[in-house]
């Protein structure tokens, strides 16, 4: 797979085409059969447990939104490029800053992706299990009591529907979704 491009490459690709895409640099173990568009591409990831908040899918939503926000980015890059390189009248100098520059515009596109990913993204999935801890402490008033009722069901599965139905009896004015916000013991 390949591998960042050096400051160098880049130059030297955008002195060739300034619509160059560089695919993803990746690990063997990340590789997809098709290079990926370095603005595109992000790490993959799998939740297995439920997300009763949504917040972990909208956490990855951010994310991916951050891909074509690069390529959008991208597209000025472009066009300032083409735009230089055309005035330079086939100068080499010239030609050199149009692409370095273009590599300057490449690298802002990019930090401001990684940023989106890692900071941006992060803040708005932590608001968001805030707010649904706010929402479940609100609406659940026994939220750990229902859980651990529900643990207790658990611990006996011959008799689970039984324990289940005691619990409902124990904390009846907990509406329903908190069986699914304060018990995920499955």
């Amino acid at each position: 797979m390949p591998e960042a491009p050096t400051r160098e490459q880049a130059v030297t690709a955008y002195l060739a085409e300034c619509n160059h895409v560089f695919p993803a640099a990746v690990t063997p173990e990340e590789a997809m059969s098709d290079p990926t568009d370095e603005c595109l591409w992000m790490e993959f990831d799998q939740n297995c447990g439920e997300d009763p908040s949504g917040c972990w899918d909208r956490g990855q939503r951010c994310e991916s939104d951050c891909g074509p926000t690069c390529t959008g980015c991208q597209a000025p890059c472009v066009a300032t490029c083409d735009t230089c390189k055309a005035a330079c009248a086939g100068d080499a100098a010239c030609l050199r800053t149009c692409a370095e520059h273009r590599a300057d515009c490449r690298d802002t596109c990019l930090t401001a992706k990684s940023a989106c990913a890692t900071v941006t993204c992060p803040a708005e999935e932590s608001k968001c299990y805030a707010d649904f801890e706010a929402k479940v402490a609100k609406t659940c008033p026994h939220c750990a009591e229902l859980g651990d009722c529900m643990t207790a069901a658990m611990s006996d599965m011959a008799h689970y529907d039984e324990g289940r139905e005691a619990c409902k009896k124990k904390l009846p004015e907990d509406p329903a979704e908190c069986w699914d916000w304060c018990f995920q013991g499955w």
